[in-house]
């Protein structure tokens, strides 16, 4: 026991290392990495300054209240629920999503739609298209 604050406990191979509340653990000679936790918000912060911070599990999960919402997978990575993003999300190279809508490189194929449809533009239809075609679809 430190002072009350950090306590070394276990025998037989079998131990803990407990820092309690409103303390700082510094890793480095320049504190580069640094672990708290403030039990006054419940707020846990790892910060590493001037490098990567590597995480090494398989999966990797971020849980909110006992969720999963986002979790490393061979793949890349899996998100649950809603993705809210305050620039622009890009899938690959072929879409973008943002303030001004979404553009897609290349041929997209809608399976559905709700509404009637009255407002859509740049359908390219022939002239000649009338009620009576509409029956071919």
């Amino acid at each position: 026991t430190f002072l009350g604050h950090v306590e070394f406990k276990g025998s037989g191979g079998s131990s803990s290392l407990y820092v309690y509340d409103n303390n700082i653990i510094n890793v480095g000679s320049g504190n580069d990495l640094t672990i708290s936790h403030s039990s006054a918000n419940s707020v846990s912060r790892i910060r590493e300054d001037g490098g990567n911070l590597e995480i090494s599990a398989n999966p990797i999960e971020l849980q909110h209240s006992d969720s999963t919402k986002l979790e490393t997978t061979g793949g890349g990575i899996s998100v649950t629920g809603i993705t809210t993003s305050s620039i622009a999300i890009n899938v690959g190279s072929a879409a973008t999503i943002d303030a001004n809508g979404a553009r897609v490189a290349g041929i997209v194929t809608a399976t559905s739609f709700s509404g009637s449809g009255a407002n859509l533009t740049n359908l390219n239809i022939p002239a000649t298209f009338d009620w009576r075609d509409s029956s071919l679809f």
